[in-house]
């Protein structure tokens, strides 16, 4: 039996995946979006969650699922 790949990205490469489509860090987080699991901490989920609500990004959790989707 295989395992899957594990993979752990940081808080800023999620957030420029998010905001910049055509980044090495959208291109890392579809790779392994595509080849394996993502491993996540509870106080990475905090942290994003704390990013993503500040004004200067303006994202909500809808915003953030459509744009990892494309």
């Amino acid at each position: 039996m295989m395992s899957s790949l594990r993979f752990v990205l940081d808080t800023n490469v999620v957030i420029s995946a998010l905001l910049l489509k055509h980044s090495v860090s959208r291109r890392a987080f579809d790779k392994a979006r595509e080849r394996g699991v993502f491993l996540i901490s509870e106080a990475t989920v905090q942290e994003l969650n704390d990013v993503l609500k500040r004004k200067k990004l303006d994202l909500d959790a809808s915003s953030v699922h459509g744009k990892l989707r494309q």
